[in-house]
């Protein structure tokens, strides 16, 4: 029996070794997303990263202390990750919240996935929200296109990006004004804007969606194009909203945040992924946010329910 103990602990040791070396590598390599865009991909998982350091440092008591390099590589895995994952912490702690004065703007952000689940609770829980504007993704096509169908009797107005598949959509209550002559770049993702008469004055709403931030991809492309697209708007009113597919704490994304201008206002509200396979998950990345310029100031900003879709909805209120 203490020999069968004693292999079963050698196993574990050894197990904590490999896990803590493999998290402490990726930690490491995620830092060098500073400066290279594919090991960028790498800083999106740092809580994975993180939590794998301090799983290693358990199973490494659970052995009885054998390796004396698991705590090293496990400490280096979770300084690593947490200095990616601090700076967006402390931000979200810090963050302003305002009472609602003059005019204030209720949105409903969603991805609402063009294999969404359960459409009927998605509807229902959007039109409960009695929003002012409703942002979507990927309702090109699908069950993604039925929610943003059954949301038009409270929401008839729609503006899409070009493209008779485009999956990113603002429905509005209202009639957006018509637009000025600004035509946007490609590149950017998929894009909707629209303007809207406020009862402070007119302000622009623009709807995004990103490709995924794989190391083949052209999401760079989107960041850089985006980028350039809003400095065409007013970004004192602009508000940029929608499926960002970045988190904060990458290299990319704090670029973006400089390059747009204007403030994030969501900090750390993790929306990624509801459950994968039939099997709930905690949701563990930030994906999608929001930007607004000064004249708005954030009232609130908050996580809705899983729906039929594989992101959690996002609702924010502003006013100015």
């Amino acid at each position: 029996m203490a020999s069968i103990l004693h292999v079963m602990r050698r196993l574990i040791g050894l197990a904590a070794l490999l896990l803590s070396l493999v998290v402490a590598g990726a930690g490491l390599a995620a830092q060098s997303g500073r400066w290279f865009d594919k090991l960028d991909a790498l800083t999106h998982f740092a809580p994975i990263w993180l939590l794998g350091g301090l799983g290693a440092v358990v199973l490494w008591l659970v052995a009885g202390r054998r390796g004396r390099m698991t705590p090293v590589f496990a400490a280096l895995a979770v300084l690593s990750s947490g200095s990616l994952m601090a700076p967006e912490l402390i931000a979200a702690g810090r963050a302003e919240r305002a009472a609602p004065r003059g005019e204030t703007l209720k949105i409903v952000q969603f991805n609402a996935y063009r294999a969404n689940y359960d459409v009927d609770r998605s509807v229902a829980w959007i039109l409960n929200q009695d929003a002012d504007l409703v942002i979507l993704e990927e309702v090109g096509c699908c069950a993604g296109s039925e929610v943003s169908r059954r949301i038009a009797a409270k929401y008839p107005f729609e503006t899409r990006c070009p493209g008779r598949r485009c999956g990113t959509a603002i429905r509005s209550r209202w009639k957006p004004l018509r637009k000025p002559d600004i035509k946007l770049e490609p590149g950017g993702g998929t894009v909707a804007w629209a303007r809207f008469q406020g009862e402070q004055g007119p302000y622009t709403v623009v709807g995004v969606h990103y490709t995924w931030p794989s190391p083949l991809s052209d999401q760079w492309l989107n960041r850089r194009v985006m980028a350039r697209n809003i400095q065409r708007f007013d970004k004192d009113s602009v508000i940029v909203v929608g499926d960002f597919n970045s988190t904060p704490w990458s290299f990319a994304l704090r670029r973006q945040d400089r390059d747009f201008g204007i403030e994030r206002r969501t900090r750390a509200l993790f929306s990624w992924p509801t459950k994968k396979r039939g099997v709930r998950l905690p949701p563990f990345l930030p994906l999608d946010h929001l930007y607004a310029g000064k004249d708005w100031r954030t009232v609130s900003v908050e996580r809705g329910p899983a729906l039929g879709s594989d992101h959690y909805p996002v609702v924010i209120r502003l006013t100015r």
